[in-house]
């Protein structure tokens, strides 16, 4: 039980926090907090306490190969904005 309030609580903490930051210390750093893993690190620390560390190694390598696309995505938006 104790978790599954882990999982339930510490990812939209994280995000609630990244806000307060950015209402006080201004965008640039919300945006470079944002950049950071607060969704992908937690989850990636459950899968390994409740999978164990080979199945989260697998699962960290794909999450990995995932960005790729999403960086190939940010490049051809940054792209396009500037026309």
């Amino acid at each position: 039980m104790p978790l599954l309030v882990l999982k339930l609580v510490l990812v939209p903490l994280l995000i609630a926090g990244i806000t307060v930051a950015s209402h006080r210390l201004g965008p640039r750093l919300a945006g470079a907090l944002t950049g950071l893993p607060v969704v992908a690190g937690p989850v990636a620390l459950f899968i390994a306490l409740e999978q164990g560390t080979g199945f989260a190694a697998h699962a960290a390598v794909a999450t990995l190969a995932g960005l790729g696309s999403l960086v190939l995505f940010c490049v051809l938006y940054a792209h396009a904005a500037l026309r």
